[in-house]
């Protein structure tokens, strides 16, 4: 759905992106004030196209499909997101609000940061081949293999990898047996166990996409946008122990600068 020219990007889509993100920010904020946040409206965006990463034909975003921005307003926008970045700010907005369960807390949040990073790939999905990404990994010491159902691990390119993924955290999150449907339903005793797998796997996203298409990603002008989502991400992870220390070695030294 997002794949596109190298040479068909400009700044029209760049505001686009900015727009999409400090929409995204919002949401956070709107969910972080607004206890019970339905998280059966959070399942229904799963049916969203914009998830679909793979799509045969290429959707070339150029100025006459996107949105048109101010200079000035981007500018703006650029200054609010980097505020944005701030570890405090970000802990500020992971943090569990009053009234809210830990477990509606985590997946609500689980499926904004799902939406996001599946969009964030796809800018870049036309550089992520099965040539030129053969395997899932995160620079020259990490290779990750697909396993599911408890058979064996297989070595699958990148985009196939990300294809599995997406396929599998919208299977796992339209289960009403993990992630019951309504408010007031009762979560399993084991949610969490099973959770923090999701998390897990979805670091791998931002880990092949810093190792192998940061390149790109400066070139789309989105690392900011990244750097925010990314933090998030690991910082959200960290205040309720979805990914243990191991699994976020792949990103050391990205968190290293953070300073989170």
């Amino acid at each position: 759905m997002y794949r596109m020219g190298p040479l068909l990007l400009s700044s029209h889509y760049f505001g686009y992106c900015f727009i999409l993100f400090v929409s995204y920010v919002h949401q956070v904020k709107v969910m972080s004030a607004s206890p019970k946040w339905p998280r059966s409206q959070s399942k229904r965006s799963l049916n969203s196209p914009e998830l679909n990463v793979n799509d045969d034909a290429d959707q070339n975003i150029s100025s006459s499909s996107s949105p048109s921005m101010n200079p000035n307003s981007l500018t703006s926008m650029r200054k609010k997101a980097a505020q944005m970045l701030s570890t405090d700010n970000l802990r500020s907005i992971s943090q569990l609000p009053d009234g809210e369960s830990e477990q509606d807390w985590v997946t609500v949040n689980l499926l904004e940061f799902f939406q996001h990073i599946m969009a964030l790939y796809g800018t870049i999905s036309s550089y992520c081949t099965p040539s030129l990404c053969p395997s899932m990994t995160a620079g020259p010491n990490y290779e990750f293999f697909w396993a599911q159902d408890g058979k064996k691990p297989i070595k699958v390119s990148a985009p196939h990898y990300t294809e599995l993924l997406r396929s599998w955290v919208i299977r796992s999150l339209q289960d009403d047996h993990l992630v019951p449907d309504h408010p007031g339903e009762e979560f399993s005793k084991d949610f969490m166990k099973k959770i923090s797998p999701i998390y897990k796997r979805l670091l791998r996203i931002y880990a092949h996409i810093y190792h192998s298409h940061l390149e790109q990603i400066q070139a789309l002008d989105e690392r900011l946008a990244f750097d925010i989502s990314c933090k998030h991400f690991i910082v959200f992870s960290k205040e309720f122990s979805l990914i243990d220390q191991n699994s976020l070695a792949p990103l050391s030294d990205l968190i290293a600068s953070y300073a989170i």
